[in-house]
C-alpha cells in the first residue's frame, strides 16, 4: 500500500526489465494486489508504484524464481506392488493422489522399460488408477507421472507378473 496512491501500476516482466521482449503485466488496479497465474517457470521481476490525479510515485521493484512444486513430488505406486506375481489378468493400476496434478500419464509395457518388447497401454486420466485387462501371463512394467498445465514429474515405475493361479480344483488327489 503506498499512501496517497488512488490506483497503482504494476508491471511484470521475465526474466527483468532489461531483458523481456515485452511486458507480461502493465496494468492499473486500484487494489494493492494482483492475481495473475504463470504460464512457464523462471525468473520474473516486478514492479509497482503509486499514482493519483498529481503523478506518481517511484516503482518499488522486486525479483522472484518461479518453480512449479509439482516438479518436486515424487508419485508413490500403490498397486501392483514391486515385482508382484499376481493371478488375476483384470488389474486396478493405483497410485497416491499429488494434490497438485490435474492429469496423470500411465505407461504399461512388456518386459520392462528398458528392453521394451511390447508398448501396451500410453494413457492419460484424471484420476489416481486405472482399471485395464492383460491377455496373457507375462512379466510387465508400469509407470506414472503427474502432469499439470506447466510442468510433470519424473516417472515412477516398477515391474509385476502375471502366473496361472495354482488351483485345487484342478488337482487330483492319490491315496
Amino acid at each position: 500500500n503506498i499512501d496517497l496512491a488512488t490506483q497503482y501500476r504494476f508491471q511484470l516482466a521475465q526474466p527483468n526489465f532489461d531483458q523481456a521482449p515485452s511486458l507480461l503485466i502493465d496494468s492499473l488496479v486500484h487494489l494493492p494486489q494482483l492475481r495473475y497465474q504463470l504460464q512457464t517457470m523462471g525468473d520474473y521481476s516486478w514492479r509497482v508504484r503509486g499514482e493519483n490525479a498529481s503523478g506518481f510515485s517511484k516503482y518499488i521493484e522486486g525479483h522472484f524464481d518461479y518453480a512449479n512444486p509439482l516438479s518436486t513430488e515424487k508419485l508413490i505406486l500403490l498397486f501392483p506392488q514391486s515385482n508382484q506375481i499376481i493371478t488375476n489378468t483384470s488389474i486396478r493400476f493405483r497410485w497416491e493422489e499429488i494434490p497438485l496434478a490435474e492429469h496423470y500419464q500411465i505407461q504399461l509395457v512388456r518386459p520392462n522399460f528398458n528392453t521394451i518388447q511390447e508398448f501396451i497401454l500410453d494413457s492419460i486420466v484424471s484420476s489416481p488408477q486405472l482399471i485395464y485387462n492383460l491377455t496373457d501371463q507375462n512379466t510387465y512394467s508400469w509407470r506414472v507421472r503427474a502432469l499439470n498445465n506447466s510442468t510433470e514429474t519424473d516417472y515412477t515405475s516398477d515391474q509385476f507378473s502375471i502366473a496361472e493361479s495354482s488351483s485345487l480344483a484342478s488337482s487330483t488327489i492319490h491315496l
